[in-house]
């Protein structure tokens, strides 16, 4: 079930925010640690009024909330608040007997006994939860903090065991853990959390804590109420990944195609990628979308390699296939269909590529296997000899003064930060003509500081989100063959 949070300072604007979490959720959480002042009469009117079952929550701020008063006067509230709450999470720190009072003055509400750590996931969680088991306890929320992606892991492992046996919610705490709260109901979670986007926000996902994803991603985009353990998961796996939009067109497809499916954005940097296919293998995983910084890590977890792969030494998908992962790298092709849809066959033309990423060996083989006369321009001239020395293409010095070789089409992949190495106000009339074509694969912002400056001289230019839909295009129909 969707739990939308309610957390204001004053009944007015709790008023206006059960009205747009409402129609969202399924069960509505009342922080009312939140609240300045909180008059009993008036929440028993407003839940009277409230069209969904209501959490009722007093944080105290020695566990993350707001309330600031003594324990004692918070536990006297709360015996109050139970006899109007359908739920009262009270935090595990608080004593056995004062659970069986509040249980025997409100036998209907059920009792949420909940447990965070602001700062990390425990290494035994067992343990820990053990120490929490309460004979008036209807149900348990276990909530921690991923500092890496196999925290969160660990953390799904151990409520899929529990929750076999106990009725409980746990997930994980900031980005690294953000998948959990999405992959909740695989491993038998009761409740997600999620709260509506401020007015003025627009991005569906913008919510006010790290980790934490609106109502409508959760329903809408993620489709979260119905993942089960059947549900086949893809994900995005680097860093960062937080910018990326992959997961929308994503899990656009498998809405419209009716696949029982979800795509996820899980942050992974180099070191933890092992350990995090060692910890993950109790999930469906079935497709991963790679991108920096492990595209040449990745490799050494495949069991095959596509036969691109030999010559380009990255790659950005993997493919579960009969039981075994395969890796692929769709980048050229994804750029190459993109720029040939404006450019025409890239066969015979003179082509200039910066950067020597995994994107750019990628563009610059299937470039090359399409006829284009490529040269590569990066910082560290030593990468750009190596791919070129693979695919067969020509090197030049960045700092190269004598830029006067008129280009058909010019490609960056440098990022921004990286891509003011090459001052393109000064060089991009030297080298290029009335017909060339310029593309940067950097998708956000949607015109990048290159594409600006050669829409300003006339030239034709292709968005890096056009490169992006065609890959993740690419990407689907691998998986789905799969299938």
């Amino acid at each position: 079930m969707l739990v939308g949070i309610i957390l204001e300072n004053d009944l007015g604007k709790m008023r206006v925010a059960i009205d747009k979490n409402a129609p969202h959720a399924d069960v509505l959480e009342w922080r009312l640690d939140g609240l300045a002042v909180r008059d009993f009469n008036d929440l028993k009117a407003l839940k009277k009024d409230c069209p969904c079952p209501v959490i009722i929550t007093l944080r105290p701020v020695d566990q993350g909330g707001l309330y600031r008063g003594t324990e004692a006067a918070r536990i006297e509230e709360l015996y109050q608040l139970g006899s109007i709450a359908d739920y009262l999470d009270v935090e595990y720190t608080v004593d056995e007997t004062v659970l069986a009072r509040i249980k025997h003055a409100n036998p209907n509400v059920k009792i949420i006994r909940s447990f965070h750590d602001f700062s990390s996931t425990p290494r035994d969680l067992g343990a820990l939860f053990s120490s929490m088991i309460s004979a008036h306890a209807d149900q348990y929320k276990f909530i921690t903090t991923a500092n890496i992606a196999s925290d969160a892991l660990r953390l799904m492992a151990f409520a899929r065991n529990k929750s076999k046996h106990h009725a409980l919610t746990a997930h994980a705490m900031g980005q690294a853990g953000a998948f959990s709260r999405i992959l909740g109901p695989m491993v038998g979670n009761q409740f997600t959390y999620g709260m509506m986007p401020n007015i003025g926000q627009s991005d569906p996902e913008n919510t006010p804590a790290p980790g934490l994803i609106s109502l409508i991603a959760l329903k809408k985009l993620y489709r979260t109420p119905n993942i089960t353990e059947k549900t086949r998961i893809y994900a995005l796996l680097g860093d960062p990944v937080m910018r990326s939009s992959g997961h929308i067109y994503h899990n656009h497809c498998f809405a419209c195609e009716q696949e029982d499916a979800v795509y996820v954005r899980i942050p992974v940097r180099e070191y933890e990628l092992m350990d995090f296919f060692d910890t993950a293998k109790f999930l469906p995983f079935h497709g991963f979308s790679i991108t920096m910084p492990l595209k040449e890590t990745v490799l050494s977890l495949a069991d095959q390699l596509a036969a691109n792969i030999q010559t380009i030494g990255a790659a950005n998908t993997l493919c579960l296939s009969d039981g075994h992962w395969v890796a692929d790298n769709v980048d050229g092709l994804g750029a190459m269909d993109a720029l040939e849809a404006q450019s025409g066959p890239l066969k015979g033309k003179n082509l200039l590529l910066t950067g020597a990423g995994g994107t750019a060996r990628a563009i610059a083989f299937e470039a090359t296997r399409r006829g284009a006369h490529v040269t590569i321009i990066n910082r560290t001239r030593r990468s750009a000899i190596m791919i070129a020395g693979r695919v067969g293409c020509r090197t030049k010095k960045l700092d190269s003064a004598n830029w006067v070789e008129p280009y058909d089409v010019i490609i960056n992949t440098l990022p921004h930060t990286a891509g003011g190495a090459i001052d393109w106000g000064e060089r991009l009339n030297r080298i290029t003509h009335a017909e060339s074509v310029i593309m940067d694969v950097v998708y956000k912002p949607r015109i990048s500081p290159l594409l600006a400056l050669a829409q300003d001289q006339g030239l034709t230019t292709v968005l890096g989100r056009t490169m992006f839909r065609n890959q993740a295009k690419r990407q689907q129909d691998i998986w789905t063959s799969a299938r």
